[in-house]
């Protein structure tokens, strides 16, 4: 453990404006190119081919440094057959400029790459949405690094059977903040309790309110749109956008892995 903490007090400190990203073992890897429906409409920026390289070896977060404001968690990919939303995801990651960043953004694109990999909504058999109360599950870690992470606004994406043809934001209850995101996004705004072990159920005993987006299971290349839109209107209602925000990727260099058990290899930047 030592030696460790040696290592991490070894690597250079990150400042302002800038986009880093990291992998972490939470127990699911695979290659999420296997996907028939990632592989078809999934777009290629220096950043989302990132996540492809690396979800091999874990989950791939993206955190975007703007300096001084409120942490802002968007997720997607729970569901290894919810893959609208993933691209959604990976497009925001490619046109975000750490720039146009207030704050911190955490991005996660595809939360699950096995699930993604095996175009599969369980993973060993269950339903990883109910497992967030479970230590050491997939979603235990996620709600755990939110925590960590001081995470006030999270966005968790989906693609449901049974939603409204608009898409729906699932929430608790109401809010004039989910009001605001439904008149700026489209989507209808419904009251739902969160079955128990979900993210949201688990987030919200930690005092971080979750909201669910759900675009239409079969809403094809326009449910990308309409999360994606939906995305950058709660990226700015929680103050993390500024006006006017790059869609023109930076280059760079970033990287670190951090598996469960102490491990550290290279770090790399990627602005």
């Amino acid at each position: 453990m030592i030696a460790v903490l040696l290592v991490l007090l070894a690597l250079p400190t990150s400042g302002c404006c800038e986009a880093v990203w990291t992998v972490y073992d939470w127990g699911s890897k695979g290659n999420i190119l296997k996907n028939p429906v990632l592989v078809q409409h999934a777009p290629h920026g220096p950043r989302s081919e990132v996540v492809y390289r690396h979800s091999v070896e874990g989950t791939v977060v993206f955190e975007f440094r703007g300096g001084p404001g409120p942490a802002v968690l968007l997720t997607a990919g729970v569901h290894g057959d919810e893959v609208w939303t993933v691209i959604a995801l990976l497009k925001l990651l490619d046109a975000l400029s750490p720039t146009s960043v207030i704050g911190t953004v955490y991005v996660i694109p595809a939360v699950n790459p096995a699930g993604l990999a095996a175009n599969s909504r369980l993973v060993d058999g269950v339903d990883p949405n109910r497992t967030a109360d479970i230590p050491g599950s997939l979603t235990w870690h996620l709600v755990r690094f939110a925590l960590s992470h001081r995470v006030k606004y999270w966005l968790d994406m989906h693609c449901g059977s049974g939603v409204p043809r608009q898409g729906a934001l699932l929430t608790d209850e109401e809010s004039e903040f989910v009001d605001e995101l439904a008149r700026s996004s489209g989507f209808v705004p419904l009251v739902k309790s969160a079955p128990r072990g979900s993210i949201r159920s688990v987030a919200r005993r930690f005092g971080i309110d979750v909201i669910t987006l759900e675009v239409p299971r079969d809403a094809g290349p326009s449910g990308v749109e309409r999360a994606y839109h939906a995305a950058l209107a709660f990226l700015r209602l929680t103050g993390a956008l500024r006006r006017g925000q790059s869609r023109t990727p930076a280059s760079g260099s970033a990287n670190v892995t951090v598996p469960v058990l102490p491990a550290i290899v290279p770090r790399r930047r990627l602005g």
